[in-house]
């Protein structure tokens, strides 16, 4: 295990110092977080190792920040200090209560452009890259979602155990329910998407128009 790194304690006299370490720290941090919320709109300009290596940069600095933090309170109990000195004790403390926050926004929002990267569009089917380049999928409600989920997880559960389209066939009706809301609250593109979307889904959607086609060719027959 590494040695964690003793603190060092510095006298009253390097505050203006560490006053001015901990403006530049925000301010940077500041800037930072206003560049991310950019390119949060197009993650696709960064790659998966700048990322992780910006995340490693502020993950540090945070926890470094509690060296910061021990020694203003260190500095707050001396009896000596003037009201000068106390005031920018005060300043400071509430900077670096504003860098650690802004750090972690940033921290958040790099979680977010991860999902976006470079690396992820080329780990895309070309479908999927479709979808996402043409912002179809942006037009999916939750709920459209939600039923178009537990459609496929039915499928794919059956699927795992070694079921077939036959197993699928068998409970399909438990589901038939959640498959013509989607069809009435759902264009045909957007049926579309959801079955380039979700595999199973598209299974069970490919499954209904055989058994339809089947019936309107008189190949079978639905009892009354």
């Amino acid at each position: 295990m590494p040695r964690q790194p003793r603190q060092q304690w510095q006298p009253i006299s390097r505050l203006p110092i560490l006053a001015s370490l901990i403006d530049g720290m925000l301010e940077t941090s500041q800037r930072q977080h206003q560049d991310f919320l950019q390119i949060k709109s197009k993650p696709h300009v960064l790659d998966d190792p700048t990322v992780d290596r910006v995340t490693r940069v502020y993950m540090q600095q945070i926890s470094d920040l509690r060296f910061y933090e021990r020694q203003l309170k260190r500095w707050w109990g001396q009896e000596n200090l003037t009201d000068r000195q106390r005031a920018q004790v005060e300043h400071v403390t509430r900077q670096l209560s504003y860098l650690r926050e802004t750090d972690r926004l940033i921290l958040a929002l790099l979680r977010e452009v991860k999902k976006g990267t470079i690396n992820r569009i080329m780990e895309m089917s070309d479908v999927e890259l479709g979808i996402k380049m043409s912002g179809l999928g942006d037009t999916l409600t939750d709920r459209q979602l939600k039923l178009a989920n537990s459609i496929d997880a039915y499928v794919k559960n059956i699927v795992k155990h070694g079921g077939g389209d036959a197993d699928i066939l068998q409970n399909m009706y438990d589901h038939m329910a959640t498959f013509k809301e989607l069809l009435d609250t759902s264009t045909q593109i957007e049926m579309d998407v959801l079955c380039a979307k979700y595999e199973g889904f598209y299974r069970f959607a490919m499954l209904l128009e055989s058994m339809a086609k089947a019936i309107q060719d008189g190949r079978l027959t639905v009892p009354k």
